[in-house]
């Protein structure tokens, strides 16, 4: 089950709801920005998630970076050949 979500609802109360089934989920404003050959009101202005959905993407994100940390010092040590481009930053 869905519903909309009002804002200042009380932690407790929205506790409530996911143990009756329902899934909150969140509206977060996306910036506006220019485009090159795009019509810009063909682009979201919204995006809506899950609280599970932004768990999900931070252990990834997560798991990425100690891969990334790991990689950076086996390249140090010299065990990875080449070149290794880290997306750092």
């Amino acid at each position: 089950m869905q519903f909309k979500i009002i804002r200042n609802i009380p932690k407790s109360l929205i506790s409530e709801f996911i143990k009756k089934g329902f899934t909150v989920t969140y509206k977060i404003p996306l910036p506006k920005y220019e485009t090159h050959r795009l019509d810009p009101k063909l682009l979201p202005t919204e995006a809506i998630t899950t609280k599970e959905e932004m768990e999900k993407f931070y252990r990834d994100l997560v798991t990425i970076r100690k891969f990334e940390l790991a990689s950076a010092e086996c390249y140090r040590r010299g065990e990875i050949r080449g070149f290794l481009h880290l997306f750092e930053g």
